[in-house]
């Protein structure tokens, strides 16, 4: 019976060497008593250099994946990007242009009835000035005119009396010639 257990245990010592779950569970105590310090240090480095290179596999894997991720993620807001700056540079295009055409319509509206207004202002105002005009030059020219007709009915009173005067003079003596 003793050969079967030692036997057992050696079976159990070269499976932990190539399993490295059961090498832990050996590490853990449960059959160190059959295990000599020395190969409990070999089995120790020998789990310690796979942990390494899983790790390592692991962190490469891992690495790559994370960085194909972030190259498909970049790759992919870059598009978005691209597709919401296009649409959003389209959009403020169109807006620009109906608020241009807006503006334009308005000033155009502003300016047209801005004419409108001056233009009714300007014609009132020259329609006022030349009444104004009209009623000074007729004022001016009926004041001529009675100027020019008062001293022209004075010369006329004044020549129809020399006259007069001339004809009387001039009658008198043709009537004292044939009376004498």
């Amino acid at each position: 019976m003793r050969r079967s257990i030692f036997a057992t245990l050696s079976a159990i010592v070269l499976v932990s060497a190539a399993t490295p779950a059961f090498s832990n569970f050996v590490h853990s105590g449960a059959v160190s008593q059959t295990i000599s310090e020395g190969q409990q240090d070999q089995l120790n480095a020998r789990n310690s250099r796979r942990e390494q290179e899983r790790n390592e596999t692991l962190n490469a894997r891992n690495s790559r994946a994370q960085q194909e991720r972030y190259e498909t993620l970049n790759a992919r807001n870059s598009r978005w990007e691209q597709e919401r700056n296009e649409t959003l540079n389209a959009r403020n295009s169109r807006a620009q242009q109906e608020r241009n055409e807006t503006l334009n319509a308005r000033n155009s509206r502003a300016q047209q009835e801005r004419y409108e207004t001056l233009n009714a202002r300007n014609s009132r105002w020259e329609q006022e000035r030349n009444e104004t005009l009209n009623a000074r030059n007729s004022r001016a020219q009926q004041e001529r005119y009675e100027t020019l007709n008062a001293r022209n009915s004075r010369r006329e009173q004044e020549r129809n009396e020399t006259l007069n005067a001339r004809n009387s003079r001039a009658e008198q003596e043709r009537y004292e010639t044939l009376n004498s």
